[in-house]
């Protein structure tokens, strides 16, 4: 376990952290393969909103269902935190990029265009920054000691 998972911090601080942490960190490989590989893009970018989401709901010591639904992630944060509410373009369809261009029987032979990348970039920066603004203080500052650790290869905790 890393030096940043290792605070002291209270257990749902270090959750939040390693929750966002992951958001950001998947939130910037999809930046890096939006160019080269498309569909692989697309599913990063629903990752890190997911997860940004999540990151919110164990901040607030709120449990969540396993889901990729960034919608039914959103009705369940936006209860608390209303500003989630205005996040821009169409989260559900990110939510599809989950699956679509990954199995066969879900379109896993369709190839993901600029307009799902655009679209999947939109939710997931709005939804990561928002996040960030909304986890200051001790969740974002080991938040990043657990970003710095996983972008040098660190454990830094599970997605």
């Amino acid at each position: 376990m890393t030096d940043a998972v290792q605070s002291g911090q209270p257990p749902g601080v270090v959750r939040a952290a390693r929750w966002l942490a992951h958001a950001q960190r998947d939130r910037a490989r999809a930046d890096a393969l939006a160019a080269t590989d498309a569909e692989l893009s697309v599913f990063c970018f629903q990752q890190a909103a997911e997860k940004a989401l999540k990151a919110i709901l164990v901040a607030a010591g709120e449990p969540f269902e396993r889901t990729h639904s960034l919608d039914r992630l959103l009705v369940r944060v936006g209860r608390f935190a209303p500003e989630f509410l205005a996040c821009p373009g169409d989260p559900e369809r990110v939510s599809s990029f989950v699956s679509r261009f990954r199995y066969p029987d879900e379109g896993g032979d369709d190839l993901a265009d600029p307009e799902d990348v655009a679209q999947a970039r939109r939710v997931a920066e709005w939804l990561v920054a928002t996040a960030e603004r909304h986890l200051t203080g001790p969740v974002g500052e080991l938040a990043r000691r657990i970003l710095a650790d996983l972008t040098r290869g660190g454990a830094g905790g599970s997605s």
